[in-house]
């Protein structure tokens, strides 16, 4: 075989694998039905709680401003929430660390306590309990989408209370959201 013969040989090879690769349904004689691949996932149904923000109710005054004639210390924080569209839910704030029946208690130096109140609404008139043992639990409607939602807690310390000591007085309560 001389040269010109192996060129074009070698240039009909070429285009022969070009125009196979092109269209590989014609390197086959025949091909079978298309069959349906199924693909599948789950969304599972989830919610938590994303973040909380401090019920701040500053200074209490018990000998004027907070006396027994003066008026109650309001405060509000909030707790936000993320779930999976669908999913109706409630909030339930629990007694917190320092309950002693009735009363949600801060404590302070000195075991010293002041009592507060959570509540649903800026009116306080809903306590915001766990739902068994204290108050109502917090019913919402579903998410129509996975993004925070945020539910404002609003604190009441009432007035006429003799902490017993000066300082700061703190406690926690344990949020959860039920779905």
């Amino acid at each position: 075989m001389n040269t010109g013969q192996l060129f074009k040989s070698a240039i009909t090879a070429g285009t022969l694998v070009l125009g196979l690769s092109a269209n590989p349904a014609s390197l086959f004689a025949a091909s079978s039905a298309a069959v349906g691949l199924g693909v599948s996932a789950s969304v599972a149904s989830k919610c938590l709680v994303s973040a909380t923000s401090t019920v701040a109710f500053g200074s209490y005054d018990p000998v004027q401003t907070n006396s027994s004639t003066g008026s109650d210390l309001d405060g509000q924080g909030s707790v936000s929430i993320r779930c999976t569209p669908g999913d109706g839910v409630s909030i339930a704030l629990d007694q917190g660390a320092n309950f002693s029946s009735p009363n949600r208690r801060m404590a302070g130096p000195s075991s010293s306590f002041l009592n507060y109140e959570l509540y649903q609404e800026a009116a306080r008139t809903n306590v915001w309990g766990n739902g068994t043992t204290i108050g109502t639990v917090l019913a919402i409607s579903a998410s129509t989408n996975n993004a925070a939602r945020v539910f404002n807690v609003y604190g009441r310390v009432p007035k006429g209370q003799d902490p017993g000591a000066t300082g700061t007085y703190n406690d926690t309560v344990q949020a959860t959201v039920n779905f």
